[in-house]
């Protein structure tokens, strides 16, 4: 059994994680959660003007749990490694487990309108300014109109529903964590206890 103590972010208390026999725990949590009954295991990054954040999501019948970690944080390393460990017992105990990376159609959906509504917004402002339907505020609609569209046009193109989640396969899952920084160790496989 090892401890994984992390800040998820810069202003947040610690977490502290555990492993023991197949079962995900959290210090001062209600329960422990059986990692051979998940049932979904969603893995997102996003990064915002140099600010990584990542998280898993659990999905256990009707219970979910999310654990996450920005670069804000202290512990980003020993984050990667408590998923790499949830990815190694999910493995072990359900060998072929496909894991999801990327954000879900609906979730994707919403990031998306929203993002096309602020940038239709700000492309109006733009027009009222060129077409200097009020010349005292042309100054105002052309800056707001403009860093309107140069921030959240690129939040459309980055979030156009056809990047829906694809499914991982454990090693490619694997490489992914270990390209941002976590330990790899293949998982043993044990036979099924029943």
């Amino acid at each position: 059994m090892r401890e994984f103590s992390f800040k998820p972010a810069q202003f947040r208390p610690e977490q502290v994680w555990t492993i023991r026999e197949g079962h995900l725990m959290r210090r001062g949590g209600k329960k422990a959660l059986p990692l051979a009954e998940v049932t979904a295991a969603g893995w997102q990054e996003v990064s915002y003007r140099g600010t990584r954040t990542a998280w898993m999501s659990l999905k256990l019948g009707t219970e979910k749990v999310r654990l996450e970690c920005n670069d804000g944080g202290t512990g980003r390393t020993v984050f990667l490694e408590l998923i790499q460990a949830i990815a190694n017992e999910i493995e072990q105990k359900q060998p072929g487990f496909a894991f999801r990376a990327g954000d879900t159609t609906p979730v994707r959906w919403t990031y998306f309108l929203l993002a096309i509504a602020g940038s239709l917004m700000g492309m109006a402002a733009l027009v009222a300014a060129v077409m200097d339907v009020a010349p005292a505020q042309r100054n105002q609609l052309v800056v707001s109109g403009g860093l309107a569209c140069a921030l959240l046009l690129p939040v459309a193109w980055s979030t156009r529903p056809s990047l829906a989640g694809r499914a991982l396969s454990y090693a490619q899952f694997a490489e992914r964590l270990g390209q941002l920084g976590a330990p790899v160790h293949k998982p043993e496989h044990t036979p099924d206890q029943g």
